[in-house]
């Protein structure tokens, strides 16, 4: 039985020495990138979540007249700011559904002198098959002639267009405990008694103001019911509120 165990935590020790090497490599990787003489740039993403590369645009809550916004993708340099304005390159991926010209538009981009980050401004366009259909964006940071790509994770960013109410990125984990199970029906009527698309909570909208946002719409919506009956959404289930 000894024997058995010492072969277990043998290929156990093993194991973690070779994900622990495969973790170092990616670090220092990107540590020999950071220390390199050309400056290389990258997508600044949130500090405590880095993984979250994407975000969603939705014409639906815009008046009708609108027909392009704008969405920022913000970027940082590796290395030392420079004395001169610097070429950005961004690209849209092969995987892109979005069709320039028609979804979105790009400009030209430069990184200011003596700067090492700013929001680099992606027009998105309003398009009658929005209305039926999501399109995405994949953006990818490209090789210019002043900068390489940075870091490995952080050199792509989708932008999802739509034009109807489409659930926002942090529903689920955030979102339904105050507002329950998504709906276009139910979000529309959040938008039409709020004024409001977009709820970064608890980053901006802290809970009591939420838990204020809540019953604010489960009064809403017993008003609405007197008036109209109850209202159902487009999965045949009558909207509600969680208590």
């Amino acid at each position: 039985m000894s024997l058995e165990i010492n072969k277990a935590m043998k290929i156990a020790g093993t194991m973690c020495l070779v994900i622990g090497a495969l973790m170092l490599s990616s670090c220092v990787k990107d540590k020999l990138i950071m220390y390199n003489d050309e400056a290389h740039l990258y997508i600044e993403k949130i500090a405590a979540d880095v993984s979250k590369d994407s975000t969603s645009y939705s014409f639906a809550v815009r008046k009708a007249e609108v027909l392009q916004d704008t969405v920022y993708v913000k970027v940082r340099i590796m290395g030392k700011a420079a004395k001169s304005p610097r070429e950005i390159l961004l690209g849209p991926s092969e995987n892109s559904t979005a069709i320039a010209g028609k979804h979105y538009r790009l400009l030209p981009y430069t990184m200011p002198a003596d700067s090492f980050k700013m929001s680099l401004p992606v027009i998105v366009m309003r398009s009658p098959d929005l209305l039926k259909k999501e399109v995405f964006l994949e953006l990818n940071v490209l090789q210019s002639k002043d900068f390489m790509p940075g870091i490995s994770k952080q050199l792509s960013y989708k932008i999802k267009i739509n034009d109807f109410f489409s659930k926002p990125d942090n529903w689920d984990q955030r979102l339904a405990v105050f507002f329950g199970v998504f709906s276009e029906v139910k979000f529309a009527f959040i938008f039409k008694t709020l004024g409001m698309s977009t709820f970064a909570y608890p980053e901006q909208v802290p809970y009591s103001q939420m838990t204020y946002l809540k019953i604010k719409l489960k009064n809403a919506l017993a008003e609405e019911e007197k008036i109209n009956g109850l209202m159902m959404d487009e999965f045949g289930n009558r909207v509600t509120f969680p208590n």
